[in-house]
């Protein structure tokens, strides 16, 4: 882990650091008892919306890698709507991605007594952010999300339905607006995932002690109850 930084690093801690928690848990549960710890609210909150935030991300690597394969072959799905509809989903998988990094600085930040980090993660999602979370709310809340070549494939593919003619300049359309969007969200999420490897640092300084993640105390004891069958 010395030399990870960035998302695997906290990646690596978090998989560490649950491991050990969940582990007695697992044990009790065997036995037939439940473990309740009084520290179990704040390992769901650093872990779990870690596991939130990492969610949105793959999400996004999803979108990528549909965009770059062929449409399903089917008569019900439309190629050009399928391709703005995975564009739309992209666009709303920003959105809950920022949308969780905030919230995650915000908790952390809080439980951990280090106002800072909410700041400087603030400030790094606001400038990161900021252009496509605008774009998905200034049009998806109101319809669905759309650019002018996404109008234009739509409008020939509307067209091509009823006049055969146009069927090839429908496909010639698709494959430039697919390409295009498959360079922006690929170039977008190289870029996000440069904005998460500093987010993390960030969070990782912050719950770390020795490079292990640690919990904040609370004063009370773990109790083990009895399961009924």
């Amino acid at each position: 882990m010395n030399n990870l930084r960035g998302l695997p690093r906290l990646q690596a801690a978090m998989a560490d650091f649950s491991a050990q928690y969940i582990d007695p848990a697992l044990k009790a549960r065997r036995d037939g008892e439940a473990l309740r710890r009084p520290t179990d609210a704040a390992f769901a909150a650093v872990f779990v919306g870690f596991i939130e935030v990492t969610a949105a991300l793959d999400a996004l690597s999803l979108v990528e890698s549909l965009i770059g394969l062929a449409p399903p072959r089917s008569k019900k799905v439309q190629k050009d709507e399928y391709l703005k509809f995975l564009i739309s989903s992209y666009l709303q998988e920003v959105y809950i991605l920022e949308q969780r990094l905030r919230s995650y600085a915000t908790k952390v930040g809080r439980m951990y007594h280090k106002p800072g980090l909410i700041k400087a993660a603030e400030q790094v999602i606001s400038e990161s952010f900021g252009g496509l979370t605008m774009a998905r709310g200034a049009h998806v809340h109101a319809r669905r999300f759309s650019d002018e070549g996404l109008d234009r494939l739509a409008s020939l593919a509307l067209v091509s339905r009823f006049k055969p003619e146009f069927v090839d300049d429908t496909d010639f359309e698709y494959q430039l607006v697919r390409q295009r969007w498959r360079r922006q969200v690929t170039a977008n999420n190289e870029a996000t995932k440069n904005v998460l490897d500093a987010y993390c640092d960030m969070i990782f300084v912050c719950i770390t002690k020795t490079n292990k993640i640690f919990l904040p105390p609370t004063g009370r004891a773990a109790v083990r109850a009895r399961v009924d069958a």
